[in-house]
């Protein structure tokens, strides 16, 4: 597995940060269990389809991301702030290597509103589109 997460804030106190995701899975074996497989959906990297949407031995899954704080201001003693954040995911599974057919890439563009209070909680609401229509999702969590 090659997972790499990178943040990129170009000045010191920019209001833009650009956050870029990229994975390459793949599991060798005989007889691999269907539920032992890689999936790619909402909550591994390609937002505009359900969890688990797509399934096979291997993925490759990009996001790109633009996080613009468009509010900061302190609430009861923590550094808050609100954010918009347009995004794009990009995503495919193979069975072998070999396989990889970059025409079957999914993509999912879309745009999140983010609530950040400092520094542990993020509040996300996730409007992404793709060829399966529009997916909501709403979480309070620490995203990528």
């Amino acid at each position: 597995m090659c997972i790499r997460d990178s943040y990129y804030n170009y000045r010191e106190e920019s209001n833009f940060i650009t956050a870029i995701r990229y994975l390459f899975e793949y599991q060798k074996g005989d007889n691999l269990p269907f539920y032992a497989q890689t999936r790619l959906g909402e909550s591994t990297g390609l937002r505009m389809a359900g969890d688990g949407r797509f399934t096979d031995r291997g993925r490759i899954v990009a996001n790109i991301e633009e996080r613009i704080t468009v509010l900061k201001k302190p609430v009861l003693n923590f550094f808050s702030e609100i954010e918009i954040s347009p995004f794009l995911d990009m995503g495919t599974v193979f069975s072998k290597v070999s396989d990889i057919d970059f025409s079957k890439m999914k993509y999912g563009p879309g745009i999140a509103f983010r609530i950040v209070i400092r520094p542990q909680v993020v509040g996300t609401a996730d409007f992404a589109f793709g060829s399966e229509g529009m997916n909501t999702i709403i979480k309070v969590d620490y995203p990528f």
